[in-house]
């Protein structure tokens, strides 16, 4: 018996329940705030009959929110906090998460002739620096590679989201300066060239690297795709998340935009508030190559079969690998464009995670 695994077991678990719980209060207030709509007792019924048969307290705050938000009443939305606390939980593995889920590490883990990825610079993990093709090196030479560069996106390698933990560096006079000033810490963080998106995708802006979001869930039979949005950015913003003040819109299965976008809490637009284009004149580029790689990686990584893949598209039209979610990708946002997040496999999700007794992904 392995004791210190088992205390290590014991309160990742406890504090990952303070977390969630934190949460999903969170989740509950924040869409309370910006919804009035009041579901009719045959509605609210229908909810009810349909969750019963799982052991959960129910929120209607969530369907209330979908429905007041984009018109479409539907009783297999998934509350957030369910999504969260339960169906995530169960389907990916967090605790390995936190391990590899680490931008650093991409290069090992999705193989380029799968899907490309951005050029990189630098990395520095555990307080060492790495070149592009991970060889150690000082300080002094990380110092001399920055200097010769004009444009830089440095992240943090693990544990960002929503677009936190990303800096954009256009210094020219004094990139180091610059570069020192948002590396002053000792976190994990990974220094990457620019992407030069496609030109179709700057119809939707220009200043942020507008990202296409793939929800993907790992079966018996293969990679099935619930669901896929357009981030995008908003005026001058670098980044493109919905947290960050981005909108996101839906994707046809032809790879065309939908007719309108939404922000995080629900605020529609019928055409991008900056560019003024209308959202259903843009088509993704090469959205099949996006999909055909998604299933091609998922199976390579089979402690998260429910993962949210981050794909951005460069000049030439090549799907470029931006980030993996592998636990805790976001909900509101596919079902605010798209409905009920897993359409008419919703029953049979809900009853995998609450009504077995084996337990995958705890």
């Amino acid at each position: 018996m392995n004791i210190k695994k088992i205390i290590r077991d014991i309160v990742y678990g406890a504090l990952l329940s303070i977390h969630i719980k934190s949460h999903k209060k969170h989740f509950i207030k924040e869409k309370s705030a910006v919804t009035s709509l009041k579901l009719t007792k045959n509605q609210l019924k229908e909810i009810k009959s349909f969750y019963k048969p799982y052991n959960f307290k129910l929120n209607t705050t969530f369907h209330s929110f979908y429905t007041e938000k984009n018109g479409k009443f539907e009783v297999n939305y998934i509350p957030e906090d369910i999504w969260y606390t339960s169906i995530d939980r169960f389907y990916n593995n967090r605790e390995k998460a936190v391990v590899l889920d680490h931008k650093s590490y991409y290069e090992r883990m999705f193989p380029s002739n799968i899907i490309k990825q951005a050029k990189t610079i630098l990395h520095r993990i555990n307080g060492f620096w790495y070149d592009s093709s991970m060889k150690m090196i000082s300080k002094t030479e990380v110092d001399e590679i920055i200097k010769k560069e004009e444009v830089l996106f440095v992240k943090v390698s693990s544990e960002s989201c929503g677009g936190h933990g990303v800096f954009h560096i256009t210094n020219k006079e004094d990139i180091l300066r610059e570069f020192n000033k948002v590396t002053d810490n000792n976190v994990d963080i990974i220094v990457q060239h620019a992407i030069k998106q496609h030109q179709e995708l700057n119809k939707v802006g220009k200043s942020a690297v507008n990202t296409v979001r793939v929800l993907s869930m790992l079966t018996d039979k293969g990679v099935k795709i619930y669901s896929t949005i357009l981030r995008m950015g908003i005026g001058n913003a670098k980044v493109d998340n919905a947290s960050s003040g981005g909108i996101t819109c839906g994707i046809k299965e032809n790879g065309q935009l939908k007719d309108v976008a939404y922000t995080m809490l629900g605020e529609k637009f019928d055409c991008h508030p900056t560019t003024k284009v209308k959202f259903s004149e843009v088509t993704v580029p090469s959205y099949d190559k996006i999909l055909d790689a998604v299933k091609k990686l998922h199976p390579s990584i089979p402690s998260f079969r429910m993962v949210s893949w981050d794909v951005a598209i460069d000049e030439n039209a090549e799907p470029i690998l931006v980030e993996a979610n592998l636990c805790m990708g976001q909900l509101d946002f596919h079902q605010l464009n798209n409905g009920p997040i897993f359409k008419e496999d919703t029953k049979k999700i809900l009853d995998e995670v609450f009504n077995k007794n084996k337990v995958r992904g705890k």
